[in-house]
C-alpha cells in the first residue's frame, strides 16, 4: 500500500522535483559521482552519456554484451508509477522498450533498450538535425 508521499507523487501529471533536506535543514546538491566501471543492479556501467539532464544521469550499460540505457534520476526527482507501468507494457518495433524501473539506493533509475545510432540531438555539418524529421 503506497504512503500519502508515493499517493501525491503519482497524482502529479510530470516527473516531479522533491527537494531533500540534509541534516543542516540545506538542499542537497541534485549531481552524484559518476557510476563509470561499477556494477548497478547485475548490468557493468560502462560510460556516461550525460551529466547534464534536468532530472537524472544517463549511462550506457551491458548485461550479457547487450547494451542498455540506464536513466538514473537525481535524489530528488521521481517518475510517476504509472507512467512506467504503461509504457513497461509497450511492445512496439518503433519504440525503445522499457526493461525495468524501480528504486536503488534512494534514487528512482529506469533501464531501458539501447538504439545504436546516436543522439536526436546531433547535427549535420550544415547544421541541420541529422535524424530529424522522422518520417
Amino acid at each position: 500500500m503506497p504512503d500519502d508521499k508515493t499517493k501525491i507523487m503519482n497524482d502529479s501529471d510530470s516527473t516531479i522535483r522533491m527537494p531533500r533536506k540534509n541534516e543542516n535543514n540545506t538542499e542537497n546538491s541534485q549531481k552524484s559521482g559518476n557510476l563509470t566501471g561499477t556494477i548497478f543492479r547485475n548490468y557493468f556501467v560502462e560510460n556516461r552519456l550525460s551529466a547534464s539532464s534536468g532530472e537524472a544521469e544517463i549511462y550506457i550499460i551491458s548485461n550479457q554484451n547487450k547494451k542498455f540505457v540506464l536513466k538514473l534520476y537525481y535524489p530528488n526527482f521521481s517518475p510517476k508509477y504509472e507512467v512506467l507501468e504503461k509504457l513497461k507494457g509497450i511492445n512496439h518495433p518503433d519504440i525503445l522498450n522499457l526493461i525495468d524501473y524501480g528504486l536503488e539506493g534512494g534514487r528512482f533509475y529506469e533501464i531501458q533498450e539501447f538504439a545504436k545510432g546516436g543522439s536526436l540531438e546531433e547535427k549535420t555539418d550544415s547544421g541541420n538535425y541529422k535524424y530529424l524529421p522522422m518520417e
